[in-house]
């Protein structure tokens, strides 16, 4: 029943959701990577500076850095210019608007601080009270399987892969048992199974 940490999870996946659909509009994926190992290196080097925290770390964690240092001055040159999208206009400007409205608008009330924060969680455990929560929220669970299904069907749109139309499909059905309660997604999962390691579900995508 802890369903506060259950919303906090949907955002995140509802997030990447709509980083990786901003990625895709623009294409930018390739300046994405740099501006992430950019960051990425430069917090390992925050920590490696600081006198109170540099001996606390094992040696390991500072590896990437050296090996990676030449990397780092070449993209620096680059100065990559990269800024996280803004959820609304993405989901403004494509058919996303529900899940953000009703999903990660409603959910970023729980990520953030707010007045009775604790409150659900001090009531369920206590027993206290049961009427002041919301014992019945499995809508997240139902919520946050679709929006899984939706960020891998984007992933793979997105890729420069072809993938197999029995992958589509089976993501589809899961969207009908989501919605309609239908049972033939396990038919479809049961015929992938069936196709056996040696066929390949997707291939390259010829150039134009």
């Amino acid at each position: 029943d802890n369903y506060h940490d259950c919303w906090v999870l949907h955002r995140c996946i509802l997030d990447r959701l709509f980083h990786l659909r901003a990625l895709a509009i623009d294409n930018k994926f390739e300046i994405f990577e740099k501006w992430s190992f950019k960051k990425q290196y430069e917090f390992i080097n925050k920590v490696r500076s600081d006198p109170d925290f540099k001996d606390r770390v094992s040696s390991d964690f500072f590896e990437s850095m050296d090996k990676n240092r030449e990397r780092y001055n070449n993209i620096c040159k680059e100065r990559p210019h990269w800024k996280r999208p803004n959820p609304e206009a993405v989901a403004k400007n494509t058919e996303l608007m529900p899940l953000y409205k009703y999903g990660y608008d409603y959910a970023s009330t729980l990520v953030h601080p707010m007045a009775d924060d604790g409150k659900a969680d001090y009531l369920r455990q206590t027993k206290l009270s049961t009427k002041e929560v919301f014992t019945d929220q499995r809508i997240v669970i139902n919520n946050s399987c679709l929006a899984v299904t939706v960020l891998i069907q984007e992933g793979l749109t997105t890729s420069n892969l072809l993938w197999r139309g029995i992958v589509y499909d089976f993501l589809d059905n899961f969207r009908s048992f989501l919605m309609y309660g239908s049972k033939e997604y396990q038919l479809t999962f049961y015929k992938i199974g069936k196709l056996g390691p040696d066929v390949d579900f997707c291939k390259k995508k010829k150039k134009d």
